[in-house]
């Protein structure tokens, strides 16, 4: 709740208060606090609960949503503001380093392939997780996870657990390590950009800074 209250908050001062001549910049925060709100009503409505046992990681969706399509939708959204981080630090970056490339986002076919981008993120980690993840109804690591939900919190769900069971009965699950390779990856991966850009934006500041002071200086 807090979340969705503080970026409404957000909203309503970037597009009262904010001056017109940041641009795109402004659309980029909206984009980035509007899709924090939509994750707050996708986290209220599915109230994903994790039950973590043994070698076992699984989560599945607290509500009347018995799907597994459900929460793979669930752990694919939030993967969305990667994206979305990685868009902003861009176009900080384009605004210090080279402020002509900043028209790019307000070209349709530009910002088309920035949401294929962000689409791309959720599409990845999606299909990741359906292929390397397990959760049939029968499955042994689905029924010791059920009757650990069922004694926490007195509910009985059958279906739309999502599992990464690594080691069953002296089998080593490869398909499960490989997804935790492949997310871990991405997230590194981003995270790595993000810095990237950080400190690039940070570098062209600093040496924008002593140059006008050296012209400072010289007149």
């Amino acid at each position: 709740v807090s979340g969705a209250i503080l970026n409404s908050l957000l909203l309503f001062l970037i597009h009262r208060f904010s001056r017109k001549d940041l641009g795109e910049y402004r659309t980029l925060l909206t984009a980035f606090a509007g899709f924090d709100i939509f994750l707050c009503l996708v986290h209220w409505l599915i109230s994903p609960k994790c039950i973590n046992f043994e070698r076992t990681f699984s989560v599945v969706a607290h509500s009347f949503w018995e799907s597994r399509q459900i929460t793979l939708v669930y752990v694919s959204v939030f993967t969305v503001p990667f994206g979305i981080m990685n868009i902003n630090f861009l176009y900080r970056y384009w605004s210090i380093k080279d402020p002509k490339k900043l028209q790019f986002f307000s070209k349709r076919y530009y910002n088309f392939l920035l949401f294929l981008y962000a689409a791309g993120a959720y599409s990845s980690w999606h299909l990741l997780s359906y292929l390397g993840s397990s959760g049939a109804v029968d499955e042994v690591g689905t029924i010791i996870a059920r009757a650990i939900y069922e004694e926490k919190y007195g509910i009985t769900i059958t279906d739309g657990w999502l599992l990464m069971d690594h080691w069953r009965d002296g089998n080593f699950n490869m398909p499960a390590a490989l997804l935790l390779l492949a997310t871990d990856g991405i997230m590194l991966g981003s995270f790595a950009f993000a810095s990237l850009l950080g400190s690039l934006t940070f570098y062209h500041l600093s040496k924008a800074k002593t140059i006008r002071l050296y012209i400072m200086g010289m007149i």
